[in-house]
């Protein structure tokens, strides 16, 4: 990361469950100004959505929880939440609703949201 970071290419890095590289990532992006692309993610019963409720519904609840399990080390104007991993493929129209659903929440909230 830091030879990258010296050499001025922006990187990509992902995380599950980890905050010790993505908080030495952010902290290079934060003194170079490099846009890196950080994304951390929590492994939780909330991999998924609630597909037995609204969209909207769903929607709240799934991001409370994954908000409530971001590091409060990492900044989330820096660094992207990712809160689906494997979603039902045979879902798409609900999913559709939730993730318009969940992008207004993010933004209202001042995260960057990976769907």
């Amino acid at each position: 990361m830091t030879a990258l970071d010296d050499a001025g290419i922006p990187f990509f890095l992902k995380s599950v469950d980890d905050v010790g590289s993505l908080a030495t990532a952010q902290s290079l992006a934060q003194t170079s100004g490099i846009t890196h692309t950080l994304v951390f993610r929590a492994s939780t019963q909330d991999d998924v959505p609630n597909y037995d409720l609204s969209p909207a519904e769903a929607a709240q609840q799934h991001w409370q929880a994954h908000t409530a399990a971001f590091p409060l080390s990492l900044d989330p104007r820096l660094v992207w939440l990712e809160t689906i991993n494997e979603p039902d493929p045979n879902r798409a129209a609900w999913l559709g609703e939730f993730a318009l659903q969940t992008a207004q929440l993010a933004l209202a909230d001042g995260y960057r949201w990976a769907a």
